[in-house]
């Protein structure tokens, strides 16, 4: 027999933090987090989120070789144990280890039920490869790309969740959004020189989709890197609902109206398949190679052509 679904709860509470944690010490930013998962669980939290790669610290990248853990590892279990003491979901960033690919890691933000424990992981998808300061940013080198698009049901709630660089392509917010997510979670580890342009992105994915958005961030300066924390909770048109201070660690508490995504979705209308969106005319979107990278095949092609036509003549 099918279980109904859960109606939507009315008003979703969501805590986002911002904080920094110790780079290759899992034990001590736990400890840290379950202050924080009993601080949001006592301010009425439905859910609480964590940065990017916060249980082991985002720059702590080769290190995650050792620190990552699989679904039912011990972070997890202890995780696990605080969503059920606080009633409170948790999406926590950290190394995962693949089950079906040994040596396959992941920069996770693995969802915790205060019911049913660890209900799964969105896999980062984006692995940008880019140079802050002294720090060269490999993510390719030591994180495997994660290939679907899970949706967490939250309270009722659908949830996508994306992880830093995930949000700024296009593509995989509104794949979730199409697919029925009301709220997109960004965790992230945000670098400080990137500071003005992540209110852009954040607050253009939530018009375009419809949606919530949420962001959680990193905050301090690890290995010469500096992180700007500046965690936000925006409205399905894109009105800033609250935000983090820049620079120090902090958690924002904010409610969350379905009515509000109700009115936002009825009165302009984004998503809706032959009216909003017209899918069929976007194929260009999953080709693997550009107009340019085509013709320059051809033209390639063609050359070699000319050049074996060429020889032919010669040996005769």
């Amino acid at each position: 027999m099918t279980q109904a679904p859960v109606s939507p709860k009315a008003t979703l509470r969501v805590a986002m933090t911002q904080l920094g944690s110790e780079i290759g010490d899992v034990a001590a930013n736990l400890a840290k987090a379950e202050e924080y998962i009993k601080r949001a669980a006592a301010d009425g939290a439905d859910v609480i989120a964590f940065p990017e790669m916060y249980l082991s610290n985002y720059t702590a990248q080769v290190e995650s070789r050792e620190l990552a853990e699989p679904l039912d590892g011990p972070s997890l279990q202890a995780l696990a144990a605080a969503a059920r003491a606080g009633d409170i979901y948790i999406i926590m960033g950290m190394p995962v280890t693949d089950p079906a690919l040994p040596g396959f890691i992941h920069n996770s933000a693995v969802v915790i039920s205060p019911s049913a424990g660890v209900i799964g992981a969105h896999h980062k998808i984006s692995l940008p490869t880019f140079r802050i300061g002294d720090l060269l940013i490999t993510e390719g080198n030591h994180w495997s790309p994660g290939t679907t698009f899970p949706l967490f049901d939250i309270r009722g709630w659908s949830v996508g969740v994306n992880i830093c660089a995930d949000c700024w392509v296009p593509e995989i917010p509104r794949v979730q959004a199409v697919n029925g997510a009301h709220l997109l979670v960004t965790i992230s580890a945000g670098p400080s020189v990137w500071r003005e342009g992540w209110p852009i992105v954040l607050r253009t994915r939530a018009i375009e989709n419809a949606s919530f958005q949420c962001y959680s961030n990193v905050v301090g300066a690890y290995r010469n890197v500096d992180f700007f924390g500046g965690s936000m909770v925006i409205s399905p048109d894109g009105n800033v609902l609250d935000r983090g201070p820049i620079g120090e660690e902090a958690m924002i508490i904010a409610d969350l109206p379905f009515a509000e995504l109700h009115r936002s979705r009825s009165e302009y209308p984004r998503l809706r398949p032959g009216y909003d969106r017209h899918p069929a005319l976007y194929t260009d979107l999953t080709r693997t190679t550009t107009p340019a990278h085509q013709r320059a095949l051809a033209a390639g092609q063609l050359r070699q052509s000319a050049e074996h036509e060429q020889t032919s003549i010669i040996a005769r």
